[in-house]
């Protein structure tokens, strides 16, 4: 049986295991995938590019009913739109799928549309997982009947790449990550609270909002994974604020952050408490709250001991319960209740 991973956007593999190599970005393969072909006795995982398809050849695939009557090519995708993508094949592939979007409340018709293709696509799924425990208790009803069984799996990253370093010395706070739940209004009214407090404090923004920053606050662009791990290693703190979502935006900045040895200061959502301990690894804040933010971070650069001590503690929680290795590990067993 060939075995697939399929990922969004056009993707040189190769070219991200020669830089992996060199250091210059996190696991050979996206999100770790790559450590399959190790874990089992299934062989070299490929990397493949999605199909595209047409509007009429979605509307066929989506068409079909009954069980599966695919040839023994099997496609493991990361999130719910790439799935619906391998719709537009000819034969259909076995198919096994993460979880990312789907819980959200759509805004537009538009958003209607494309979840009900997504439905579709994971309903004829024989694996799914989702990376948050709601999102575990909300699909069985969105995916309806015939929908298989849905897998929490703890989303994992490089604990290698994103290595611990000793605390700097001047007080700097990063915020880092530009998705579609990030709440900018929130953040730069609680770092304008942060310049007026501590105004010796660096504060860093690494965005794609077109809000207007605060005094005091320095915006930077996107920048390659390298020059990101400097960052995190130039800062006391890392401070992350979103709007309510079920699929914990800002995970994958917060446990980079976290195995790099800083704390967290992260808008509380749901299934956040798996990623980010209150007072253990960080602290959680309510939601669209700049003044409860803005609090525990300056608490924490009027405090760099004790930012210190939980920046070690997150360091020791992401290498046991996030790393990419850890999550294969997991995921595995998923695969393998399906045959794959």
């Amino acid at each position: 049986m060939e075995l697939s991973f399929v990922y969004p956007g056009a993707t040189n593999f190769d070219a991200l295991k020669r830089a992996a190599a060199l250091g210059d970005r996190p696991d050979g393969w996206p999100y770790g995938i790559n450590q399959l072909a190790h874990t089992g006795p299934r062989g070299i995982v490929s990397a493949q590019e999605p199909t595209r398809p047409t509007p009429w050849s979605l509307l066929r695939a989506v068409s079909r009913t009954g069980g599966n009557t695919m040839d023994e090519e099997a496609v493991i995708t990361w999130d719910e739109w790439t799935a619906t993508k391998e719709l537009g094949r000819p034969r259909l592939p076995r198919l096994a799928s993460g979880v990312i979007w789907l819980t959200d409340k759509p805004r537009t018709m538009r958003d209607h549309l494309r979840q009900e293709f997504e439905r579709r696509a994971l309903v004829r799924a024989e694996a799914l997982w989702a990376l948050t425990r709601p999102q575990v208790d909300m699909l069985p009803k969105l995916l309806g009947r015939g929908a298989p069984p849905v897998d929490f799996l703890k989303f994992g990253i490089d604990t290698n790449f994103f290595a611990p370093h000793p605390p700097v010395g001047r007080p700097t706070v990063l915020s880092a990550g530009g998705d579609r739940d990030r709440d900018a209004e929130t953040l730069f009214k609680a770092l304008s609270i942060v310049h007026q407090r501590v105004p010796d404090a660096q504060l860093l923004v690494q965005t794609n909002s077109q809000a207007r920053p605060p005094a005091g606050v320095t915006l930077l662009g996107h920048m390659p994974h390298a020059s990101l791990r400097r960052l995190y290693a130039n800062s006391t703190l890392i401070a992350i604020a979103t709007r309510p979502n079920n699929h914990v935006s800002g995970m994958t900045v917060a446990l980079e952050a976290m195995s790099s040895g800083r704390p967290v200061v992260m808008t509380r959502t749901p299934g956040v408490e798996d990623y980010v301990q209150d007072g253990l690894t960080g602290a959680l804040t309510r939601s669209s709250d700049p003044i409860a933010l803005a609090e525990e971070v300056v608490r924490m650069l009027e405090h760099q001991d004790e930012a210190a001590r939980l920046g070690a503690a997150a360091r020791r929680y992401v290498v046991k319960e996030h790393s990419t290795t850890v999550m294969i590990d997991r995921l595995d067993p998923i695969l393998g209740r399906v045959g794959l």
